[in-house]
């Protein structure tokens, strides 16, 4: 498994262009890398919707990025800010109504969209299918179908904003270097364990660590997919990474404990960095230039 973090020494949240006017959608917003991205974003004069799915927590966020936007010691653009839908609509990426209500919202509320960030990720104690329908295995469902679903419903909008005059329209989907972990398995070649959808629901050879390689793997593919699917569209990129390893709701899950020594100062360091990985995706002119394809960045290079 690949911990890497060499490539993000070349890339700086300075390096985020100026965002002001443009539109921006954030899963994940409420906590973690994601609330950074928010964050980083709207201080460079983004327009930022929240994906969340618990709305209190969302509002927390939102508190926080307001905060932030209020110091001019931290405010890179002007024109940030922070948007979050109303309590009756949640981003709840297993359910693909709730996502479809979440995506009208957020069309209904803009005109544009330059950058969707897809990052928002769980990863269960235990093996369960997901209580909405259509009732797949409950990782496999949020962190990869729940955004499959969210892209396809955010597309056309996507498209119409590459259409407008020096539109730089980033996609980028948030993946991990795990998927390393996939190959020491053995498993790159079972294509049932990877991509059958009866295979994935029975539960066979799950675990924490496999079922979020899976999600993983099958958001670096989704990507390449995608960008492969709009080469055509001039102002349109995909892009995919390794956002690095840090404090997050995920760390933490399953009743490990928080160490609070070994967590100050580490939360902080890491969630920035993460988001500097984000926002190198975002800023850099890496696709320009190189053809229409995706590109992972990951560990210490861009491949």
């Amino acid at each position: 498994m690949v911990f890497g973090f060499g490539w993000q020494k070349h890339y700086t949240l300075t390096q985020i262009p100026d965002l002001s006017g443009k539109v921006a959608v954030v899963t994940g917003a409420n906590s973690g890398l994601g609330l950074e991205v928010s964050k980083q974003l709207a201080l460079s004069g983004a327009k930022v919707f929240l994906g969340v799915r618990n709305h209190a927590k969302g509002a927390n966020a939102k508190q926080q990025i307001d905060a932030a936007l209020a110091d001019p010691s931290l405010r890179r653009h002007q024109g940030g800010s922070a948007e979050l839908l109303a309590e009756d609509v949640s981003l709840e990426l297993s359910d693909v109504a709730k996502v479809k209500v979440w995506a009208e919202r957020v069309k209904s509320s803009t005109s544009r969209l330059d950058i969707l960030v897809c990052g928002a990720a769980i990863v269960p104690s235990s093996f369960s299918l997901a209580p909405t329908t259509p009732n797949h295995e409950l990782t496999y469902s949020t962190n990869h179908l729940g955004h499959f679903f969210l892209v396809s419903q955010l597309l056309p909008l996507l498209r119409n904003t590459a259409a407008t005059p020096g539109a730089d329209v980033r996609i980028v989907i948030v993946a991990a270097d795990v998927t390393a972990h996939v190959d020491t398995l053995g498993l790159v070649g079972d294509r049932n364990w990877l991509l059958d959808q009866p295979t994935i629901d029975s539960g066979r050879g799950w675990s924490r660590l496999n079922a979020y390689a899976r999600t993983k793997m099958c958001n670096v593919l989704f990507a390449r997919r995608l960008a492969a699917l709009t080469r055509e569209v001039e102002g349109l990129r995909t892009n995919t990474l390794h956002a690095g390893v840090f404090f997050s709701d995920i760390f933490f899950a399953d009743g490990h404990q928080r160490d609070h020594g070994a967590e100050v100062g580490m939360w902080e360091r890491w969630t920035k960095g993460a988001a500097k990985a984000v926002g190198g995706a975002i800023a850099v002119s890496s696709v320009r230039g190189e053809g229409q394809g995706a590109r992972y960045f990951g560990g210490d290079k861009r491949r």
